[in-house]
């Protein structure tokens, strides 16, 4: 690994794609292994899929194949975990390297990663850690962004975490820190509106959880933030566990969370949109039905809206 300052003047190769670029919009599908016979076979009628960045970076040939059929059909955008951006460590220019081939081998429209860190002295951890929330922890962010975007030569969007705990030294909103990086840095934003709804009720005292108070939470977020910045959304599910929620991302959405992503589309609009579903992976038929719901919700945004 080489120290951050050591990035930029790095010239990596596959920057980029000589392929025209394609609008992304609408709802979209993460795409799971599992789904690639029946997307192949049927062709469902998806916008755009997302894949997860690190699941691609040594496939089996024979899933890499599907991958490349996959991308003769569909535009694709990419998600990844180990970036590890508020960490300590320098950053890894091989692992760069490595994703700007990728994106540049299926024609990625972007890459998002997520505010948080995963590993330190040389550490992994294998979960999202969530940074305190201070203008220190914004400045350190937003330079490790700052390189990375160097070596793309674009944004790239970042997403919130779900947060279990408060940092005792926080002093900005979690909504408040992510525009500062976003101002700061100058990325876009992957708004996950589930790890909204989860932060606000693990910050939440248990026999304060009225429905009211969360919500409440949540649209202060969405007020707070750049929504001119917001290019894409998540959903997902959740679990509770001896007395918090957890982003597991192993069912469906909950109707909370539904509600509360119709505010925001009726609010400020509606970025492409996609729901994960990575744990307890159902059938391609269960994930196209919830895919299918944002849809409707998409499309009562718009008919509010004329």
């Amino acid at each position: 690994m080489l120290a951050d300052s050591a990035l930029r003047s790095e010239k990596l190769s596959g920057r980029g794609s000589d392929s025209a670029p394609v609008s992304i919009s609408g709802a979209g599908m993460g795409l799971r292994t599992p789904h690639l016979p029946t997307i192949l076979n049927q062709q469902p009628d998806v916008a755009w899929f997302e894949i997860l960045s690190d699941n691609w970076l040594q496939p089996r040939r024979v899933e890499r194949q599907m991958l490349d059929a996959v991308v003769e059909r569909y535009p694709l955008v990419m998600h990844g975990v180990g970036l590890s951006l508020g960490g300590q460590d320098p950053l890894d220019l091989d692992y760069l390297r490595r994703i700007q081939q990728l994106k540049a081998s299926v024609n990625a429209q972007w890459v998002s990663e997520h505010c948080s860190f995963s590993q330190h002295q040389g550490i992994y951890v294998p979960d999202l850690l969530p940074l305190p929330f201070t203008d220190e922890a914004v400045m350190h962010i937003s330079e490790r962004i700052r390189t990375v975007q160097d070596v793309f030569g674009e944004s790239i969007l970042l997403e919130n975490v779900s947060s279990y705990v408060d940092c005792q030294f926080s002093h900005l909103s979690e909504a408040q820190f992510m525009a500062s990086i976003a101002a700061e840095s100058g990325c876009d934003l992957l708004l996950d509106v589930n790890n909204c709804y989860v932060s606000a009720i693990n910050a939440t005292a248990p026999d304060e959880r009225d429905e009211a108070v969360l919500t409440s939470y949540v649209l202060d977020y969405f007020d707070t933030i750049p929504n001119d910045r917001v290019r894409q959304i998540h959903l997902a599910g959740h679990e509770q566990r001896d007395g918090y929620v957890l982003d597991t991302h192993g069912g469906p959405v909950c109707d909370a969370v539904w509600r509360l992503y119709e505010a925001y589309v009726t609010q400020y609009g509606n970025p492409p949109c996609m729901i994960e579903w990575d744990n307890n992976v159902p059938s391609f038929e269960v994930v196209f039905a919830e895919h299918q719901l944002i849809e409707s919700v998409m499309s009562r945004a718009t008919q509010g809206a004329v």
